[in-house]
């Protein structure tokens, strides 16, 4: 076989793997309803563009959300009052997000808006930015792993469920997996080739990532810690480190800079306050260094959303993981996620593409490079107390997916190897054909499949609001009449806009004879909790309950 019919192969099959991907966004985007974050994103990034201003959703950069609200500029959509919830976030170190929820609601459910429109519209950039990240893998794999290599991160990307699940919605995952991922690729060029066309690219990207979301600061001392690794391994002398030292601060100049133009040139001081909400915030406020530097240094809503993030990190948030509730989390609520939430078939390839970068000589330096950087992220990650989902390490996986590549020389060897991956392969297609389409309930067989994935943890990474529209179906064609329902994640706005039929939530107490729908986040809170050792009538999907109470 030529070269060129290889290359030919290649292409095809990488096409037929991102079109088809590609596709089943858009399907999902048509049929998972609105999760509950989505509505702040895209009407924070509505206003963003026609108000030019920043208040809402100040905690999660704006990029993402520039991209989608700018195609709800070519809707006529009707929007809340500015008094009724816009004009009530003005203070700057007011946390908005009550009000910017309701903003969100309201512009979707209560205006008399085509709820359904509007997030196709948004969606669609989402799937955009997928298929980008994707191309981004198979191109970055091929040139490290050549062709085999990269078609096989993309088949990992493409079929696995926790990307399925994130790449059509409207949130923050995918582009900051895309931002660290481009960022970390190219300081692997620069560190092999400290050109000045590198140095740009690098801030570049950075500042993208940085906008993208908040956890790309990870970025910064990810980067520093690769610089050393890379100069002790390499033993490059004192004066050469120096030089690329002195090259990555003005990569972080130029990273400065392209935040600072996605927060468009602004340059209103940050107001001084006594005390604030988020006790980081008001430690450097407070600083004589930084009221000496503040009208420039960094965009004020910027550095707000930056500090609101530190805080709620180091705060904590409610969470639930394997029967325990907490609210300051755990330190291994990530690893646990990822092994839970990645399919066995990808497993074991993740596994054995570290062991052959280990055992061959000339994949060891770039392979473990990109490893690390992966590790890197996650390490940061497993420092948060606030341990909400799986998608806040999308980075570890984007990176990973490239890692991933190195082994397809080793599968190559022999026939025996070959077909291995092919039933490796073939095993990871059928988990993504059986969970269809409900991604984002999927658990592995480890933990006990999707079926019992509420046991381990919910939220985000099981049942987040995308199912609403399949609670309606479901309600329409069956005997099940006038439940409670218990599915509050997009607010009762949503479920009246939907017209599902229901006795208010408010008159449900346990002994009363009816029926109850429920999402498994809810079981997991009182007073539903006991619910779980009852049996269940029904469920509309993997995360869905519906019980019969007589």
């Amino acid at each position: 076989m030529t070269k060129t019919t290889k290359k030919i192969i290649f292409l095809v099959a990488a096409a037929v793997l991102l079109l088809g991907h590609f596709a089943l966004q858009v399907y999902l985007i048509r049929t998972d309803s609105q999760t509950t974050d989505e509505g702040v994103h895209l009407s924070a990034g509505y206003t963003y563009l026609t108000k030019h201003d920043f208040r809402f959703n100040p905690e999660h950069p704006p990029l993402v959300k520039f991209l989608a609200g700018a195609p709800l500029l070519f809707l006529n959509i009707k929007t809340p009052s500015d008094d009724l919830y816009f004009n009530r976030a003005s203070d700057y170190f007011y946390d908005s997000w009550r009000e910017a929820r309701a903003y969100g609601e309201d512009l979707l459910y209560k205006m008399g808006n085509d709820a359904d429109k509007i997030l196709l519209f948004s969606r669609i950039p989402m799937a955009l930015l997928t298929l980008l990240l994707g191309i981004t893998i198979l191109v970055i794999s091929s040139r490290l792993w050549g062709l085999k290599g990269g078609l096989l991160s993309l088949v990992l990307f493409s079929l696995e469920p926790v990307i399925c699940a994130h790449g059509h919605l409207v949130t923050t995952d995918i582009g900051v997996s895309l931002g660290y991922l481009l960022t970390i690729y190219m300081l692997w060029l620069f560190l092999n080739k400290s050109s000045w066309r590198n140095v740009i690219l690098l801030g570049i990207v950075l500042g993208l990532a940085e906008l993208s979301k908040f956890t790309a600061v990870i970025l910064l001392p990810a980067i520093i810690i690769l610089l050393i690794a890379f100069t002790l391994i390499k033993k490059i002398r004192l004066g050469e480190f120096l030089k690329k030292a002195g090259k990555i601060f003005v990569a972080f100049i130029i990273c400065w800079f392209v935040i600072w133009a996605g927060y468009g040139f602004k340059t209103e001081k940050i107001p001084q306050a006594e005390t604030t909400q988020w006790g980081v915030l008001n430690k450097i406020t407070s600083s004589k260094l930084f009221n000496t530097f503040r009208p420039v240094i960094i965009p004020r809503d910027y550095f707000k959303g930056l500090s609101m993030v530190i805080g709620h990190t180091e705060g904590g948030h409610a969470s639930f993981l394997l029967g325990m509730h907490s609210n300051t989390g755990w330190w291994y609520y990530f690893p646990v996620l990822f092994s839970a939430k990645t399919t066995i078939p990808t497993l074991i390839i993740f596994a054995l593409s570290i062991i052959f970068i280990f055992l061959r000589e000339k994949n060891r330096e770039k392979g473990l490079f990109f490893l690390a950087a992966a590790l890197i992220f996650l390490a940061f990650a497993m420092l948060s107390k606030a341990n909400l989902g799986v998608r806040h390490i999308l980075p570890v996986y984007a990176v990973l997916f490239v890692v991933a590549g190195a082994a397809a020389d080793f599968f190559w060897v022999s026939t025996l190897k070959r077909s291995a991956l092919v039933v490796i392969l073939a095993w990871l297609f059928l988990e993504n054909v059986k969970i269809f389409p409900y991604y984002l309930s999927f658990y592995n067989e480890f933990y006990g499949g999707s079926k019992n994935g509420y046991k381990v943890a919910t939220d985000s990474n099981y049942d987040w609001g995308q199912d609403l529209k399949r609670i309606k179906n479901y309600l329409e064609k069956s005997s099940v009449k006038n439940p409670w329902v218990e599915y509050t994640w997009d607010s009762e706005k949503a479920l009246d806009y939907y017209h599902i039929q229901r006795r208010p939530l408010s008159d449900f107490r346990l002994g009363e004879k009816g029926f109850l729908v429920i999402g498994a986040t809810g079981l997991n809170n009182e007073p539903y909790r006991a619910l779980q050792n009852c049996p269940v009538y029904d469920r509309i999907t993997p995360s869905v309950f519906i019980y019969e109470l007589k």
